[in-house]
């Protein structure tokens, strides 16, 4: 209850006074920073603006730096202590679009991007290639959400009619099995097993085939995620999560 005091017990000595700089919550120009001369007028904020996007759909931290996914390109940030350096690369640097959904780096650090208008890679050289869906050949189909790079270099890019799989090959598509084609969020595991969220429910694609839906989830709503835990994986729905 004290932020700025030593207060292993948690008494009464700093109620009403979060920061603990002596100055009363109501009265403090600044209640959640350290400001006993109250020269903090008005406050600072303790968050800076980056970009004027208005949306951010994906961020990660894989790689150097910090990579986030807007509705105005792909912002790089330099996470190096104080720095506030940031570049943000657009369809003017070969992106299929400005809107970037999903970010995946893969083991030899190229950077992975699913736009509304198709896939980018952006190398470590710092070339940029673009995949579309009317390529020759095929490309990843449908409004693309998320996407992954599996341990044996293989990408996973989810969408609403389905999940595109890209290897040496080329392009294929996983739809059967899928208790929807509307695919959202998805994480693959150290086995290289995708889980997969959807519209109606969450699947497990192992060796490029989906394996019957996890039963027994609770009505929370459409699924959007699958992130990660420490014992296991947190699922996130439209209506609440599940873990």
């Amino acid at each position: 209850n004290c932020i700025a005091t030593a207060n292993p017990g948690q008494g009464e000595e700093c109620a009403g006074d979060i920061d603990g700089d002596g100055v009363p919550n109501a009265e403090d120009s600044c209640p959640y920073i350290l400001n006993p001369d109250q020269a903090i007028t008005p406050c600072v904020s303790r968050f800076e603006t980056l970009t004027f996007a208005r949306d951010a759909y994906a961020v990660t931290t894989a790689g150097p730096g910090v990579h986030a996914g807007t509705n105005g390109g792909l912002l790089q940030i330099d996470d190096a202590p104080d720095s506030a350096d940031y570049t943000v690369l657009t369809n003017a640097h070969g992106l299929p679009s400005n809107r970037v959904r999903g970010i995946a780096v893969d083991a030899a650090g190229a950077r992975w991007l699913a736009t509304d208008a198709g896939v980018a890679v952006l190398r470590p050289d710092g070339m940029a290639i673009s995949m579309r869906p009317t390529d020759v050949g095929g490309g990843p189909q449908g409004a693309l959400h998320d996407l992954v790079v599996d341990s044996a270099g293989v990408l996973w890019v989810s969408s609403d009619a389905g999940v595109n799989r890209l290897d040496g090959t080329g392009w294929t598509r996983v739809t059967a099995g899928l208790p929807s084609l509307d695919a959202r969020g998805m994480y693959a595991d150290d086995l290289d097993r995708i889980w997969v969220a959807t519209a109606l429910g969450v699947v497990r694609i192992t060796a490029g085939n989906a394996e019957p839906a996890i039963a027994g989830l609770p009505a929370v709503g459409a699924f959007n995620d699958v992130v990660p835990a420490p014992n296991g994986m947190w699922l996130l729905a439209d209506e609440g999560a599940v873990l």
